[in-house]
């Protein structure tokens, strides 16, 4: 977990005595060990901070997440996501409320499936996107975060623990799950990272 964590990886290579590659580790194969495997709780609640006595999903959401309206333009989230490196927006209505999520693999599906066009993706997402972007999409010109968001995300209550947390995360194998607070209000987004750094005692690193 340090290793992860220390080097900001999502997975780790693991080889035997003789230095040959044995198998991978991931975020979620620990998550999932801690959960059903070898549960130990204690470790988590070691490090809590009590809410009504229990560890609330709302202590380790990341708040600095990036949301747009459904009326921002497809281009808009496509040069958002490049320019800021991360994988997912949250697209909320003028009141706040969480009314659907764009990840960075969404948008792929919407590319033309010529060769020229998957290379030129990923060399938009590794750069700085220019301004007409959106006509190599198969969308039209002028389409909004509305036309491509997924509406059927999960989501969690910011008073939920941080055990139901992590027991959606692995059954929707989630990498990122929005937090809503009781009015469907938009609070954040919790990774595997956090989870991990809450109980294993490495939630004050940066993620």
């Amino acid at each position: 977990v340090d290793l992860l964590l220390s080097n900001h990886l999502k997975r780790l290579p693991v080889t035997g005595k003789d230095g040959q590659l044995v198998g991978m580790l991931s975020r979620l194969d620990i998550l999932t060990i801690v959960r059903h495997e070898t549960p130990d709780w204690g470790a988590f609640q070691a490090q809590a901070i009590s809410v009504a006595n229990r560890r609330c999903v709302g202590d380790i959401t990341r708040r600095d997440t990036y949301t747009v309206l459904p009326e921002t333009t497809v281009d808009t989230v496509l040069q958002l996501i490049s320019r800021n490196d991360i994988q997912q927006v949250a697209v909320v209505n003028t009141e706040g409320a969480l009314v659907g999520v764009i990840a960075d693999s969404d948008l792929l599906r919407f590319f033309l499936p010529k060769p020229a066009g998957i290379r030129s993706l990923f060399a938009q997402l590794s750069h700085s996107l220019q301004p007409d972007s959106s006509q190599k999409l198969q969308v039209p010109a002028d389409a909004t975060a509305r036309d491509i968001m997924r509406t059927d995300m999960p989501t969690i209550r910011d008073q939920a623990s941080v055990e139901e947390a992590i027991g959606l995360m692995i059954e929707q194998r989630l990498k990122r799950l929005p937090v809503i607070d009781d009015q469907g209000c938009f609070q954040g987004m919790i990774s595997r990272e956090s989870l991990l750094r809450t109980g294993f005692g490495q939630q004050n690193k940066p993620e």
